[in-house]
């Protein structure tokens, strides 16, 4: 039987907060942020925040975990599981999605260079707050 690693809450609340501060940059007017120019985005503007915070958490949680079960110790062996973790988990799901969309290369390379930066990002803080 799997037994649960010892998790670092400290460890999951900076990774989270980590993912935010990396999305509210990205998703920012400067870089990439015209894309919520939509009155009707705009209108669901709080409900998607606090769904980023709570995903965001629930993302480092399940992270944590990866990075302990690969013992994964310091910023790099931790970018890496959360690099693994991209690969394997977002970058094919996300681009089975974009295929079907009107700019699929462009919508992809947007939405996925988010959350490798920010898997690899969590993955450092976790690996070194081990």
């Amino acid at each position: 039987m799997l037994q649960s690693p010892a998790i670092s809450s400290t460890a999951v609340l900076v990774a989270a907060l980590v993912r935010f501060v990396i999305g509210f940059v990205w998703w920012s007017p400067p870089l990439f942020g015209g894309r919520w120019k939509d009155p009707a985005l705009q209108s669901r503007m709080k409900w998607a925040v606090l769904s980023t915070v709570l995903t965001a958490l629930l993302m480092a949680w399940v992270l944590a975990h990866a990075v302990a079960y690969a013992n994964a110790q310091g910023a790099v062996p931790g970018a890496a599981v959360g690099f693994f973790n991209w690969l394997g988990f977002i970058a094919t799901v996300t681009l089975m999605m974009a295929l079907s969309q009107p700019e699929p290369v462009k919508d992809w390379l947007v939405q996925n260079g988010f959350q490798l930066l920010s898997l690899l990002a969590m993955g450092a803080v976790l690996g070194s707050m081990r």
